[in-house]
């Protein structure tokens, strides 16, 4: 490891020397510049990913011991096709989602029902398509992020509008 880090620096080094001459600068003695920090673009810090996982434990504390009966009641409702899926379950659904075949599987049965009962109403509702993504990479689940990128449905446009 160590000696790959020290590739990595000479490397960095040839490529991108941190001396100029002094010519190109038009000052009278050569500049050094330090790197002192660094930023990573796919921290969870930046991709809101820590914050998620404050909101998570928060509705998880709320819901307390009524979870199990929340994903039960919430698969009843989704099996019959008169009831509708409000925004506010889909929400605590992916807040209380753990990586489990039967919570992702409720998950994504949700996600089509509420995406069916609301085609025409894209505009204005709440983006899920970033949050989704955050419970993936939070759960480390790519099928499920990969299953997001299906280029029919809302969470397709919520992710290219929240990119622009």
């Amino acid at each position: 490891m160590a000696n790959l880090l020290q590739f990595s620096r000479s490397l960095n080094r040839r490529l991108f020397p941190l001396i100029f001459d002094s010519r190109c600068l038009m000052a009278a003695a050569p500049t050094t510049i330090h790197l002192q920090s660094k930023r990573e673009i796919f921290s969870d810090e930046v991709l809101g990913v820590d914050r998620f996982v404050q909101l998570r434990q928060q509705v998880s504390q709320r819901f307390g011991k009524q979870k199990q009966i929340f994903f039960e009641r919430l698969g009843e409702h989704i099996a019959d096709d008169k009831n509708a899926i409000l925004s506010e379950d889909l929400k605590n659904l992916l807040f209380l989602c753990e990586n489990s075949v039967d919570h992702i599987d409720l998950l994504k049965r949700t996600i089509d029902k509420f995406e069916k009962q609301n085609e025409s109403l894209r505009f204005g509702l709440f983006q899920f398509g970033p949050v989704v993504m955050r419970l993936a990479r939070h759960l480390n689940n790519v099928d499920m992020a990969m299953w997001i990128f299906n280029p029919v449905g809302f969470f397709y446009f919520s992710f290219i509008m929240f990119n622009q």
